[in-house]
């Protein structure tokens, strides 16, 4: 029965359906779309000199990756541990210049498909996702697989001789 009294037509359960199914697929769709606007769901960023000194630029070398550990925030804002591959920029093997020249690269080792850890195989000069068969060249940049992008970098700045890494960026797909 409606409030007025009169009995309810097919056509008011179905406008009441349809709003309560739009009202559902609205607060399960909108999280999603904050997660995926770039700064939409971020954390507040630190200031750089809050960046954390990750590793000794001596440490660090030209030719190849080393890793290290970083926490960043998880799309649910919870610190997630993941490792942060570093190399010394080489004018050699660099074709790209996303960080405005950095002395250090410094990639992300989180996929940007799923999320899944990626691993730098020297051999091959190439970051593998073992997951979904992702593989990115040796300056992050996607080669195959079902990533949407290359791999994520840290803006990174040198102090006393540290390298020290701030907020994640997104690399345009080449």
């Amino acid at each position: 029965m409606r409030e007025d009294g009169a009995r309810s037509t097919r056509r008011d359960f179905l406008r009441a359906t349809t709003r309560q199914a739009g009202g559902v697929t609205l607060g399960a769709t909108l999280p999603v779309l904050a997660a995926a606007v770039p700064g939409c769901a971020d954390p507040p960023r630190r200031a750089r000199d809050e960046w954390p000194a990750i590793a000794k630029l001596s440490d660090v070398p030209r030719d190849s990756y080393i890793a290290r550990p970083h926490t960043v925030a998880s799309p649910t804002g919870k610190p997630l541990r993941i490792s942060v591959y570093l190399r010394r920029r080489n004018p050699a093997i660099d074709r790209a210049n996303f960080d405005d020249g950095a002395p250090v690269i410094a990639i992300s080792s989180l996929c940007t498909h799923l999320g899944c850890p990626v691993r730098y195989i020297a051999a091959a000069a190439r970051f593998i996702c073992p997951c979904h068969g992702g593989i990115f060249d040796r300056e992050g940049l996607r080669l195959s697989g079902p990533s949407p992008r290359g791999l994520d970098r840290f803006y990174v700045e040198l102090r006393d001789e540290r390298v020290r890494v701030g907020p994640r960026f997104s690399i345009p797909n080449q």
